[in-house]
Parts: structure tokens; sequence; C-alpha cells
């Protein structure tokens, strides 16, 4: 299979609860981290892939080695940026957002642990996140295929030297590298095959032992909870609203996005012209935090805001919300 002379632009669409290869899109600022070695720190987010699959789904993954020899590895990186994918053949997801999950749980035990590989600066030079990017597992998210590069850029992904795939082009290497590729006879990883001994508990709510997510437009599940956030964007002349809420059970925290007038960011320290914000309340930890969705604020949260008197979470999830894989975003 040869690639046409002109670039190509094609994505694979995941959709919304398929199944699934384990995947991620790695990525960092070569300007801000300067003595990062890109190379070093995806080998070291293998080892801890493994690790925490081996430990979390010990019955399916034992055994399992993931190296170079076995995932697929595609680099479209430049002068400015590191940039990869890197797909598991081996490791099945029941869907996306699952996958998603999981690879949200191992970022936050990497970062809590001072794991120091996965930490960068982002592009702004001035916060910390990781070089992982979490925001695609969402429902029906595009994936660039090998081969192609983003519209108006001339960067194709392409394999590494270092992968056994790096001078093959062919059909059953292209589908190999296509996500949802996978056999209905494969097994594929769930959280529902977790331990779940007693639903509530600080192991369910910090291991991924609930199903998924559940998004509304009516009140959440803590409407003390969704009264702070009310009193927090009705600003006299930036009056915002609550478009919807995401309860993510797996670190039991719910994430407002904001609409209306209402766009403060701290990070500009002013409102911004059209890019939302969003904020999240933690309920284990009881703070509230702002987010963005402006490009130049990726990765910046806010100082906190604290949640008072006893309106922090026990550790309890509501029954609807056990099993439910539902995003509303």
């Amino acid at each position: 299979m040869k690639l046409r002379s002109q670039p190509l632009h094609f994505y694979e669409v995941i959709r919304e609860g398929n199944s699934g290869k384990l995947y991620y899109d790695v990525e960092f600022s070569k300007d801000v981290n300067a003595e990062r070695d890109g190379e070093k720190m995806v080998d070291d987010l293998l080892l801890e892939t493994q690790r925490l699959l081996v430990h979390l789904f010990p019955s399916m993954m034992r055994g399992v080695d993931l190296n170079f020899r076995t995932i697929l590895e595609l680099d479209s990186s430049t002068g400015k940026k590191f940039s990869r994918h890197l797909i598991l053949p081996q490791v099945n997801f029941r869907s996306n957002e699952e996958a998603g999950v999981f690879v949200k749980e191992l970022c936050r035990r990497c970062m809590e642990s001072q794991k120091e590989f996965i930490r960068v600066v982002d592009t702004s030079g001035e916060s910390e996140t990781t070089f992982v990017d979490q925001a695609v597992y969402t429902k029906n998210r595009c994936f660039r295929l090998l081969g192609s590069s983003k519209y108006g850029r001339s960067t194709p992904l392409v394999f590494t030297e270092r992968s056994p795939y790096a001078h093959r082009l062919d059909e059953q290497v292209f589908l190999k590298s296509l996500v949802c590729n996978v056999s209905p006879l494969e097994p594929c990883l769930s959280i529902d095959d977790l331990p779940r001994s007693k639903a509530g508990s600080r192991m369910a709510t910090r291991t991924l032992a609930v199903n998924g997510q559940h998004g509304s437009r009516g009140p959440s599940p803590y409407p003390h909870v969704d009264a702070i956030i009310e009193k927090l964007i009705s600003l006299p002349n930036h009056k915002g609203y609550v478009r919807n809420w995401v309860f993510y059970g797996s670190n039991m925290t719910i994430m407002y996005n904001i609409a209306g007038r209402y766009r403060f960011c701290e990070n500009v320290q002013r409102h911004h012209r059209s890019n939302n914000v969003y904020l999240i309340a933690d309920l284990v930890e009881g703070e509230i935090r702002q987010y963005c969705y402006d490009p130049d604020c990726r990765g910046f949260r806010s100082s906190p805001w604290i949640i008072p008197g006893d309106t922090a979470d026990d550790g309890s999830i509501p029954d609807e919300l056990l099993n439910t894989v539902d995003v509303d975003i």
C-alpha cells in the first residue's frame, strides 16, 4: 500500500460504546521542556500501564508484555513539539469511555506518587500538566489515521524507527493500526470486572469500580454543591448558568459546563471573549476549581474554592449512577 503524494487528512471515528484497543495520545512542547526525553517517557508510561493493568485485571493481563515488539508507536513530532500515538493491540476495553477511566486513574496515580516522567510544562510555560492527553476518550472521538496529517499541516503519522512496522505499510498493518478493529471473539477489559465489595467505599471511588459517568441538564445528586456553583457564576454583568453537569464516579467529581456570559478565567484574570469555562467540584477533597476551554489555557486549573460546611462527600454514590455510561458534554 503506497501513500499518495498529496497530504492525507483521514480520521477513524471511535463510536460511542464500541470496544477498542487501549491507546494514548502523548505530546509536549519542546521549547519549554527542552530537557525531557520523549522516548524514555513513553517507555516509562508503558511500564506503569502494564503494572496497573496487572494490578487491576490480574487474571486477564498477567503474562502480557507491553514492549515495542507488540505495540504500535506512531510519530508526528516537529521541531517544536513531541507528538506520538501509542496503540496497544493486546489490550482491549469494552468502550472508549472505560479506556478513558483507566487512563485518568493511571495519570492520577502517577501524579500523586510523584512520577516525574509524566509531568511536563504546558505551552504557556507557567503550569504543569501530564504529557498524556486525557481528553481524547469522549464519545464519537476522531483519531487520526496512519499516514495522515492534520489539515493544513504536512507532518503525517508514521511508525517510529523502533517499531516493528517501521518499514512496512500494507493493508494488514493499516488494519492493525485501527483502534476499533477488534474481533468480537477477543476479550475486552471492563471496569465492571473490578472488585466492588462495598459500593461507595474508598476503593470503589478511587480505583475505577464505578462504571462510567453520567450527565444531565437538571439538578445533580448534590444540590448543595449546585447551589454553590450557581452563586459563583451569578455576577451582575456576567451572569452564567449550568449548561449541563457530568458526574465522574471513578474519582467522585462533578464537572459543570458553564454557559451564558460568565467566562471568568483566573489564568488571564478576565472573562474570555468566546471560549467558555467549566468548574470541577471534588467531593472528596471538598473544593471547586475553574478550568478553561481556551487552547491557550490548556492544563490550567485555578486556586480552589473550599466547599463550606459538611458538603464534602462521605464516599457514597447514588444508586442511579452506578451503572451508567452517558457523557453529555
